[in-house]
């Protein structure tokens, strides 16, 4: 019995923070879900700017303290009753109660998790996006997806941190991703054909592109 209970948490965990990897967040998200189904939820993603270049700069060795900080952090201050992940690399996620949601208690994670690395080289700057569930039986990587976008549009951007999903975060999403479909295209020589795709297909294409 010990062996499966290994094996399945091996399975569903990931190995560096012990937070619940892609399969496991996701499938514990829609139990989640279920169980809350009459309640107001955020969905929160996060990832770090140009996080590579802390590998790059410093050593994977000190990539992997950030991360680990990270997973401390959402663990120890995490926002009452939530389920947490590790997507991949440096993206993290996070489904939780609106109740139990407080904005400034985030600020202050992402405070704490920038200062752990204050070099004049290279500054960590967090990003973090929240989408309100409207629809619970929207898919759990939609909902992710979603969250995602709200950090797109503010990438860039030094001056915020919290980006908050609206519906005009897709229309903005669907224009780049067909740019960049015709884009691709015209540099393959082929002639451009923009054919109709489901918005969730290609923000899942987007998604993989940025992993």
């Amino acid at each position: 019995m010990k062996r499966l209970r290994d094996e399945k948490y091996r399975a569903t965990h990931d190995r560096l923070t012990g937070l619940y990897n892609r399969e496991g967040f996701f499938d514990e998200a829609e139990s989640f879900i279920r169980e809350h189904a009459g309640e107001s939820m955020y969905m929160l993603a996060s990832n770090i700017k140009d996080f590579k270049l802390v590998n790059e700069l410093f050593g994977d060795d000190k990539g992997d303290e950030i991360l680990e900080n990270e997973a401390k952090l959402l663990k120890e201050n995490g926002a009452g009753n939530s389920v947490l992940g590790r997507i991949a690399g440096d993206r993290f996620v996070q489904i939780v109660l609106k109740k139990n949601f407080d904005e400034k208690h985030l600020l202050d994670n992402i405070k704490t998790l920038c200062s752990l690395m204050e070099d004049r080289i290279y500054k960590l700057h967090v990003y973090a996006g929240v989408y309100e569930i409207k629809d619970v039986n929207e898919p759990v990587q939609t909902m992710y997806d979603k969250a995602n976008m709200a950090i797109e549009r503010i990438k860039g951007d030094y001056n915020q941190v919290i980006s908050y999903y609206d519906e005009g975060d897709m229309k903005r999403l669907m224009k780049r991703v067909l740019l960049r479909n015709s884009i691709r295209h015209w540099k393959m020589g082929n002639s451009v054909c923009i054919c109709s795709r489901s918005s969730t297909a290609e923000v899942h294409f987007l998604e993989q592109r940025h992993l």
